[in-house]
């Protein structure tokens, strides 16, 4: 099977690092940056007091635009800068991502920058990612009349996929969340022994992602596939762990926040599920509030959810019924907790297609 020659990885090596420059001279600072440096702090034994003030102290490298955005641009983030307990109290939404907030505190421990630190993370999920698209491509069936640049184009147009370089910029796991994802799925493609442990990083980050997953594991006991469906059972019980038991994911909590509101006292409600609501952020969110970045991610999603249907490929299905248990799940289809499953569901359709024209046979008289 024709595959990338070697000669393509030195102009994908200068894609990287042109993409790696760019995410990091203009990161994206979101509010989550916060909470995630209180609980880095709280690792590395600070009380809750002391790690509010550093958290917020971090900042202080930001320009006044930004930091003026993370404290003091809505009565919310004026109160949690405030006021201790207010942060503290918000914590059962984050504390669950226990993969970053480790990789996050073992950076400070060893005295890197709590924004340098933020943006080193960044930045090995966006050459993880990169390096998983090359050897993605690797295994594509390429037309030797242009295998020395179509794949060189190919890895440049995702690479600066304006979702992708957006998870690579933005101060929070989703870019390695990303990256994990579409390893385990290649990973899995390519019916390597380790593709699991590339899914339980990814859980370790963001276990709420064991959605994704679940779909997965269906298709595996279809197939027979017995060991990997236990393996994939594996990843999933860690998720749930790290959910329901340690450290507590806060389910309501979790309701609160995604579907009424942020609240900076949520310890002080008691909102409780109801379908109304639920239908009416699914309604806003999916059927019609879709627009920009997010309508073509979904577009994206949709087309490749159809091409893999219509080719049968169980893999692919799985794949993309995960991303619609996640919606359903989290009615608010932001790009950036769904772009790695779309980058897998693209290249399993890629993947899947004749690049190369199967040769013409005639029949000898």
């Amino acid at each position: 099977m024709p595959t990338i020659p070697l000669k393509i990885l030195a102009p994908a090596c200068l894609l990287l690092a042109l993409a790696a420059t760019y995410a990091l001279a203009k990161p994206i600072w979101d509010w989550d940056v916060i909470p995630y440096l209180y609980l880095a702090y709280g690792h590395l034994g600070l009380v809750p007091e002391a790690a509010h003030t550093a958290a917020y102290q971090a900042l202080q490298g930001l320009p006044p635009s930004t930091q003026a955005l993370l404290t003091t641009s809505e009565p919310f983030r004026q109160t949690v800068l405030q006021n201790p307990a207010s942060l503290a109290q918000l914590m059962p939404f984050y504390t669950a991502r226990q993969g970053y907030i480790g990789l996050l505190a073992g950076l400070l421990a060893v005295g890197v920058g709590p924004l340098l630190a933020v943006q080193l993370l960044n930045l090995g999920g966006q050459m993880l990612l990169g390096v998983t698209l090359v050897l993605w491509l690797r295994h594509m069936r390429w037309p030797a009349a242009y295998q020395s640049w179509l794949p060189w184009l190919v890895l440049a147009l995702l690479l600066v996929f304006p979702s992708v370089m957006k998870v690579a910029r933005w101060s929070n796991p989703d870019g390695l969340v990303a990256a994990t994802y579409l390893l385990g799925a290649y990973l899995l493609w390519r019916q390597q022994r380790l593709w699991w442990v590339a899914w339980a990083a990814c859980v370790l980050l963001k276990p709420t992602g064991a959605l994704l997953l679940a779909p997965v594991g269906v298709w595996l006991l279809t197939q027979r596939r017995y060991v990997a469906a236990a393996q994939l059972a594996g990843v999933g019980a860690l998720a749930a762990l790290l959910l329901l038991v340690y450290p507590g994911y806060g389910l309501p909590h979790l309701w609160q926040h995604t579907f009424v509101g942020a609240h900076p006292f949520p310890a002080t409600l008691n909102i409780p599920f109801a379908w109304p609501t639920y239908g009416g952020y699914l309604y806003q969110r999916v059927l019609v509030g879709l627009h920009g970045r997010d309508l073509l991610l979904f577009a994206v999603y949709a087309l490749t959810f159809a091409l893999l249907a219509w080719r049968r490929h169980g893999l692919g299905m799985a794949l993309a019924c995960g991303v619609a248990l996640h919606i359903l799940a989290f009615p608010g289809f932001w790009e950036r907790l769904i772009i790695g499953p779309v980058l897998a569901l693209g290249l399993l359709v890629f993947s899947s297609l004749e690049i190369i024209p199967k040769p013409v046979t005639t029949k000898r008289k």
